[in-house]
């Protein structure tokens, strides 16, 4: 797989990024600045590292989830990388979430090269700007105006599972001893 990706982070297992046991890539670079923001130092464009789309797809396959999402900063604004990463996984039966600030009747005007290419290769997409003062009204959600749309048949199974009571957060303890707070 050719291309690279500038990410802020990834973790190899996730239980509140989305259903059930995720790979969840952060990428660096947002254009919002949502007060409250979880990832306030995802937004910088500068920031991050460059990943050879090739050596995350190895990672993902090593950590045997089922179930990729792509998070922020703000994935669609690296839609063409992104694309062919969620395609590849789609190829191979693992679940496709998307958290994006843009709203859905934004990206379908195809405003960054591959946004039409990287919403045909998810199954979920959790959309729509973070509002600190509007409370969120289910699982995978950070405020209650953000979106939960199926953008496939799988995506309709995955959103039909969605609770109203969830995990909000939770700490990952790597092999190193390094502490990750993740969550929505």
């Amino acid at each position: 797989m050719k291309g690279s990706v500038r990410l802020y982070k990834w973790e190899a297992s996730s239980f509140v990024n989305g259903p059930g046991e995720r790979f969840v890539i952060w990428f660096q670079g947002c254009p919002f600045s949502c007060p409250g923001c979880f990832n306030r130092d995802a937004r910088t464009f500068d920031g991050g590292d460059l990943v050879p789309l090739q050596d995350l797809w190895e990672k993902i396959l090593a950590s045997g989830v089922r179930g990729v999402t792509l998070s922020g900063g703000e994935p669609f604004l690296q839609a063409k990388e992104a694309a062919l990463l969620l395609r590849e996984c789609g190829s191979r039966g693992i679940d496709r979430v998307v958290y994006t600030g843009f709203l859905y009747e934004e990206l379908k005007r195809d405003i960054f090269p591959g946004t039409r290419e990287l919403l045909r290769a998810s199954d979920l997409l959790l959309e729509g700007r973070y509002r600190k003062e509007i409370p969120p009204d289910g699982e995978w959600t950070g405020s209650g105006n953000q979106r939960v749309l199926a953008l496939s048949a799988r995506g309709m199974e995955m959103k039909s599972s969605r609770r109203t009571e969830w995990v909000e957060r939770e700490y990952i303890i790597s092999e190193d001893g390094e502490t990750v707070l993740t969550g929505i």
